[in-house]
């Protein structure tokens, strides 16, 4: 995230929630951990003739502004917090 905050494309693999972070080719690249060949495809692709590198960085910086800034995790963990209270009252 903090790649993002600063415009910066993010690599990273594909397991756990890093695919909620990262579009891949629109906001980073994804790749599988597993396959040190797909690692390097997606290196040679970021910086290939045909990457638009600016649009990534931008992209990943809206993402940045629009999903994970303090205010929206604050948002987001208040809102858990009062599922979960709903769900211990029995009203969800």
């Amino acid at each position: 995230l903090e790649a993002a905050a600063s415009g910066v494309p993010i690599l990273a693999s594909n397991l756990g929630t890093l695919p909620d972070v990262v579009e891949d080719g629109i906001t980073g690249m994804l790749f599988n951990p597993f396959d040190p060949a797909d690692v390097a495809a997606k290196i040679r692709a970021f910086f290939s003739p045909g990457t638009d590198r600016q649009a990534i960085s931008m992209a990943a910086r809206r993402k940045f502004e629009t999903e994970f800034t303090a205010e929206q995790a604050y948002e987001n963990l208040t809102r858990i917090y009062n599922l979960a209270i709903k769900r211990k009252r029995g009203k969800v």
